[in-house]
């Protein structure tokens, strides 16, 4: 979902020892996992881009590795390998992917966008609750197709440069995108993006 990234030189690639579909057409790769590691899913989107999919801690024995999206080939996949006590910044932002990780929503570890107040908004949603906080129902007239539906706004600073930053807007706080960047001091140029999650 994000742009380019750094493979760090920490990294081993993981054996993956069985690729199934859950029934949402979500991956489901099984993996030897230590307690001590922690993985990043590598997704092969299409020929020319790859990027990170999810980070999963680990745990001993056999773990289940999974993305949101729906399920690619098991050749479009790679399962990096990493140390907990020697963590990689697999986003590139300067913040390692552990500590990213402990402090989601607010950080992300394969997010390069900077962490923001929860009043605002975040920069992942890594539980329903997360999106239950940001989320609204609200009928407005300049969004019929939102009315009596369950959202949560985006926005995507840099969409086409190579650090995107994704931004999920608490949408009890920001009714609209513009008050968003405002509160965040954003420059909004013309390779944004926003939109809705609806559930």
């Amino acid at each position: 979902m994000l742009g380019l990234y750094s493979p760090l030189l920490t990294q081993t690639e993981v054996t993956i020892d069985n690729y199934s579909v859950n029934l949402y057409g979500q991956v489901q790769l099984s993996i030897q996992g230590g307690a001590d590691k922690y993985y990043i899913l590598e997704a092969q989107h299409n020929t020319d881009f790859e990027w990170p999919a999810s980070i999963t801690m680990g745990s001993e024995g056999t773990m289940v590795i999974s993305a949101p999206g729906a399920a690619y080939p098991l050749d479009q996949y790679n399962i990096w390998e990493y140390d907990l006590a020697n963590p990689g910044d697999i986003d590139g932002d300067g913040i390692d992917d552990v500590t990213e990780y402990n402090t989601m929503p607010t950080d992300a570890p394969l997010n390069y966008a900077e962490a923001v107040d929860i009043y605002d908004g975040t920069t992942s949603i890594p539980d329903a609750e997360t999106f239950m906080e940001l989320a609204v129902v609200n009928n407005v007239g300049w969004a019929p197709f939102l009315d009596d539906q369950l959202y949560v706004k985006f926005g995507i600073l840099n969409r086409d440069g190579p650090n995107p930053q994704v931004y999920f807007i608490n949408s009890n706080t920001h009714t609209v995108h513009p008050a968003f960047w405002a509160a965040i001091g954003a420059d909004v140029i013309g390779d944004d993006s926003s939109g809705e999650i609806v559930f």
